[in-house]
């Protein structure tokens, strides 16, 4: 199969064993009963909400979907280049308009290109002779001895170059998940020292091999990024949660994918996720130079606003997660730029929501102003309560989902880290701000009682009557999500535009 690419079936099994009664009660479809019994739940969500995070490697293909069809419509439909303008006289007018044709030339290319890295007959004689059995004898066994190493190498560069073989485009999930599998089956009759020694050295020889065709066609760049952005020492299960361990020699490859020029957002996406548990999981774990680093890339994709949602949702997230509260100059640089993409109303609904969502995670230092924080989140409800309503335009599940989540942790593992604002106004530093997002909370709870009744329904009107009061009766002095930071935005609710 091909990971990732447009038009694949996802398998979305559903259960309709755990629904609460009075849910059922209800005549709802039957995934919106799955969304959450939230009528009457505590500060935490159930598994429907989890469901995508049980294994690390499934996980991600959903978004990869959209993020490669989003790619995927660039390269058929590039957008346009400006027009040239005969008179302009600029230096800076001529750059801009090259740089966005180059774009647009190494957008096609990515896509129509072929630079195989082996023959069909080398893989066939590899992957059907004593190469591949020779290959799983000694990863099996743990051996490291030269020889060993020598045949480990060769058996994981044959089966990454054989991803550029345009006859095996549909098997890269195959063969992406057949090198996983090796990874965290190796030495298992070993004992641990031994299996993280023999893993480390097979991820190395990943690595190393993702980089030679990291320039290659769209589906191989893009699977070698899920390869190098699943790289776990200790995979997550659902027994270890929280305890899986990412190879940090992994981080610097996979921001070298993001990096690459003239990248697509499918691929980036991708990297993202790595990232994101490279971040989270790496061991050791990554340095605050390090998160910096990261931070602060992502920080330049977020401000590219005409990006594919689902990047700038995953971005959001990524940041949201991050263990680092200040950048170099002493300032909360993630709070404030997810603020900034709350505010900003030029970017799809789905992706503020994002922001809303990972502001309820990220570290903030006591200096936040929540109210600022607050009022962007009614504002962002009102407006999806008005796309939804007059059908500007679509409002998925999951953004109203993540509405939710700026306030509840998801799960038991996310309240233990005090995620979500209502768990955060409890804390001394903000308790002063748990009027306004209690309630906010409860401004955009009919939002989500809604859609678990009918999904892409019309809200309640005096839903978004209310948001607007509230708005009117709330407008923060300063739209400065903190002391010494630039203006958010300048843009308040007036009484006119709230009816």
């Amino acid at each position: 199969m091909r990971w990732a690419q447009p038009g694949s079936a996802t398998n979305r099994g559903h259960s309709e064993q755990r629904v609460d009664r009075r849910v059922k009660d209800l005549s709802v479809h039957r995934t919106t009963a799955e969304l959450c019994e939230f009528a009457n739940a505590p500060r935490s969500l159930p598994s429907w909400l989890d469901r995508k995070r049980t294994i690390h490697l499934m996980a991600a293909i959903a978004g990869f979907l959209i993020a490669a069809n989003c790619a995927m419509s660039d390269a058929a439909d590039p957008k346009p280049a400006a027009p040239k303008d005969t008179k302009a006289t600029t230096a800076g007018a001529k750059s801009a308009e090259s740089d966005s044709q180059e774009a647009g030339d190494q957008a096609q290319s990515v896509f129509s290109m072929s630079d195989p890295k082996t023959t069909d007959e080398e893989w066939k004689k590899w992957s059907e002779g004593t190469g591949r059995a020779d290959y799983n004898n000694r990863i099996r066994n743990g051996d490291l001895d030269g020889t060993s190493m020598q045949v480990i190498s060769n058996g994981i560069k044959m089966q990454i170059y054989a991803m550029t073989l345009p006859t095996q485009r549909d098997n890269l999930g195959i063969l992406v998940s057949g090198l996983l599998r090796s990874v965290h089956g190796a030495a298992d009759s070993k004992d641990a020292a031994t299996q993280r020694q023999v893993r480390q050295a097979m991820m190395k020889e990943i690595i190393h091999w993702c980089h030679e065709i990291g320039g290659n066609q769209f589906y191989v760049r893009l699977n070698a990024a899920i390869l190098l952005g699943n790289l776990f020492i200790v995979p997550e299960t659902p027994a270890n949660r929280g305890a899986a361990e990412f190879f940090a020699d992994a981080f610097e490859p996979l921001l070298e994918v993001l990096e690459r020029p003239g990248q697509p957002e499918g691929v980036k996406l991708a990297a993202v996720n790595g990232l994101r548990n490279a971040a989270n999981s790496s061991v050791p774990p990554l340095s605050h130079t390090a998160l910096i680093r990261l931070a602060t890339k992502l920080l330049v994709e977020l401000e590219k606003t005409d990006t594919c949602e689902w990047y700038q949702e995953r971005i959001c997230e990524t940041l949201g997660s991050l263990d680092q509260t200040l950048d170099l100059d002493g300032r909360p640089f993630i709070v404030h730029a997810l603020a900034k993409a709350l505010f900003d109303r030029n970017r799809p609904l789905c992706a503020r929501a994002a922001a809303a969502k990972a502001l309820g995670r990220a570290p903030l230092p006591s200096a936040i102003d929540l109210n600022v924080v607050a009022y962007g989140i009614a504002d962002l409800g009102r407006q999806i309560v008005e796309a939804r309503n007059e059908r500007k335009r679509h409002v998925r599940r999951w953004c109203i989902a993540n509405i939710l989540l700026a306030f509840r942790p998801k799960d038991a593992l996310e309240r233990s880290r005090r995620a979500g604002l209502l768990e955060r106004v409890d804390e001394p530093s903000f308790q002063k701000y748990r009027d306004s997002i209690k309630e906010v909370y409860a401004l955009v709870r009919p939002m989500v009682v809604q859609e678990l009744k009918e999904a892409d329904s019309a809200f309640a009107p005096e839903v978004g009557e209310h948001l607007a009061d509230w708005l009117k009766n709330h407008t923060p002095p300063q739209m400065r999500v903190a002391p010494g930071l630039p203006l958010i935005t300048t843009t308040q609710v007036t009484k006119t535009e709230a009816h």
